[in-house]
């Protein structure tokens, strides 16, 4: 029984010992401090790794193509992307490729939605609009 619980307070030291937030402004241009944003989401899905909380700081976000989520978390340690704290987030899709795209025509895969997942497990979504 002892060995299982000094196991058990090892795992979990280890699944959030490594795991950081990281913050993203819309009018941010740093490296993904509280203090020094990253402008661009796509930055911030870049870094992340399992475990990880990319904050999105108030604003209107208007990416010029879609955000590609192309990494996992795990089942344990998920990547969550949420607006920092109850602050409105907005993630606006009007400057991407193909808005509008023709009645019946279709939309390239790369191209659809603002947030593409190919191959992205284990991710949350939280209070986003």
């Amino acid at each position: 029984m002892r060995s299982f619980t000094i196991a058990t307070a090892v795992a979990v030291l280890t699944a959030t010992g490594d795991a950081k937030d990281i913050y993203v402004s819309p009018s941010g241009t740093g490296s993904g401090t509280s203090t020094s944003p990253y402008g661009s989401i796509q930055s911030a899905i870049n870094a992340a790794v399992a475990g990880d909380v990319i904050l999105l700081r108030a604003g209107t976000y208007k990416p010029s193509s879609n955000i590609q989520i192309i990494k996992s978390g795990t089942r344990t340690q998920p990547i969550t992307f949420r607006s920092y704290e109850k602050e409105k987030v907005i993630l606006d899709g009007e400057n991407m490729p193909g808005t509008p795209y023709g009645l019946d025509e279709s939309l390239p895969n790369k191209e659809r939605g603002i947030l593409h997942i190919e191959k992205g497990n284990y991710w949350k979504f939280y209070n986003l609009e």
